[in-house]
């Protein structure tokens, strides 16, 4: 058992949800814990849910800040995410300006933060398909051209 327990590794990462208010980040968070959750109410402020991944040999906690979008919010968020080592850009695929905020976010982060930080960039809300305003292939082409992990 002891052997076992020195062949096991823990890694920590935090990672910070971004992304206008509405657009799901809150949901993304609650269904990656319980995939039967039900939808969650506003956050208001920021909300932690850490988040244990078993792989062989290893252990990956992952710290989740899910923040608020509302606006009375955004001096805030600083403190948050200057100590992350990932983000997740939220945006509504149905709602062009909550794709454009995330696009600030995405240089907001990587001046403030690291031009080398892992981002995931998310269209949420593919369910709602006959509404999207903005284009798998836009959005895409956008996480190509700066290097982010688009879901």
């Amino acid at each position: 058992m002891d052997q076992l327990l020195s062949m096991t590794t823990m890694s920590s990462f935090d990672i910070i949800m971004l992304g206008s208010s509405g657009v799901g980040k809150s949901s993304i968070t609650t269904r990656s814990l319980d995939a039967n959750a039900s939808f969650p109410p506003v956050t208001v402020g920021v909300e932690y849910t850490v988040k244990t991944i078993t792989l062989p040999q290893s252990y990956i906690k992952l710290c989740i800040c899910d923040c608020s979008g509302q606006d009375r919010f955004m001096h805030l968020l600083r403190s948050y995410y200057l100590n992350c080592q990932g983000a997740i850009i939220v945006y509504d695929i149905q709602n062009r300006e909550s794709f454009e905020k995330a696009k600030d976010w995405v240089i907001e982060l990587r001046e403030q933060v690291s031009p080398d930080m892992v981002i995931a960039f998310t269209g949420n809300k593919a369910d709602l398909e006959a509404n999207r305003t903005v284009s798998e292939k836009e959005a895409d082409e956008y996480a190509k051209d700066f290097n982010l992990i688009y879901i």
